[in-house]
């Protein structure tokens, strides 16, 4: 083996920072920064304390010796690899050297955790997939379950199971949208809130605004206990904007809910979240009784105002099996 001595001409990442030498939070923070777009899942670690002098052996079989005072941290990739970082405590410059799994430190309990990404399961999908399913009901108004409050959570665990059979499947693909991407549907239905527009003179309004519940109007506190509502929040210019926010613990299909809001005298307009504002990665889900089709996409390019680019990755599920179909 031979012996490689890392000198200021190795490859750094500058940083800017305010003193004259880096302390441990600035250089946690520079860590951080570095690998805030990392896609791969992993733990950081960080020996604490201003470290001086390193050897270790690199993936290729190389050793390397650090010879200057710096901050000490090692990121613990899930797929067995492994990486230093060395952030130079006199001006926060930055080297990464990426070393086989048999190097970790040996000390590795000892040091403090920085930073986990851990790797996607399965279980963060299942908001998706009731995302997935309110799709369905507010783009279908013969929705077999559009003016039923009641959340299906049969139908929720079939398109749950749709999500599980291509997390469960094995392609690069699979990998790409799950593991890089972490790809989730971009909606933002809301299942526990409302929003009125509401006669702010009335005596149960006012009692409502300060979240007093039962307001003092029969009808409106039905509706209020029907679904468990209990808090309230009002606009900075409320009464003057005469708009407010009923939540519940629970979840509901908000479409019949908001239909007895608005029957009520005191209730002027009653809304919910129907959507993102904006745009980005997403899930999409077209379904019959044997099979479903699931994509997969991200946007990029002004997303804010509607992404210009997308890339999708288009799966067929059959019988709870995943197969790749294309991308495009």
């Amino acid at each position: 083996m031979k012996n490689i001595f890392l000198l200021l001409a190795a490859p750094f990442i500058f940083f800017t920072v305010q003193s004259k030498t880096v302390t441990q939070t600035e250089a946690d923070y520079i860590v951080w920064e570095r690998l805030i777009q990392e896609t791969q899942p992993h733990i950081v670690y960080a020996k604490d304390g201003v470290q001086s002098k390193m050897t270790i052996t690199t993936a290729n079989g190389e050793i390397l010796e650090v010879n200057y005072k710096f901050w000490l941290y090692y990121i613990n990739y899930f797929n067995n690899a492994g990486q230093y970082v060395f952030v130079k405590e006199s001006n926060g410059k930055l080297l990464e050297v990426n070393v086989t799994s048999d190097a970790t430190p040996e000390d590795l309990a000892a040091w403090r955790t920085v930073i986990s990404k851990p790797p996607v399961t399965i279980e963060d999908y299942y908001a998706d997939a009731k995302q997935l399913y309110f799709d369905e009901i507010i783009k279908n108004d013969n929705h077999p379950n559009f003016n039923n409050p009641e959340l299906d959570e049969k139908e929720i665990d079939k398109i749950f199971k749709i999500i599980q059979a291509v997390y469960n499947s094995n392609s690069l693909e699979r990998d790409t949208v799950f593991d890089i991407y972490r790809i989730h549907g971009f909606y933002c239905y809301s299942f526990n809130s409302i929003f009125l527009n509401v006669n702010a003179e009335l005596p149960s309004i006012k009692n409502l605004s300060q979240g007093i519940i039962p307001t003092g109007d029969e009808m409106l506190d039905n509706v209020l206990a029907a679904y468990s509502f209990d808090s309230v929040r009002v606009y900075y210019t409320y009464p003057r904007f005469p708009w407010l926010t009923v939540f519940t613990k629970k979840e509901y299909n908000m479409i019949p809910v908001a239909k007895e809001f608005n029957e009520l005298e005191s209730v002027l307009l009653a809304d919910f979240d129907k959507g993102c504002m904006g745009d980005g990665n997403t899930i999409t889900l077209i379904r019959d009784e044997d099979s479903a089709t699931i994509t997969f996409s991200i946007g990029r390019g002004d997303c804010p105002a509607g992404c210009i680019y997308r890339r999708y990755w288009e799966f067929k599920v059959s019988g709870g099996v995943a197969e790749f179909i294309r991308t495009y």
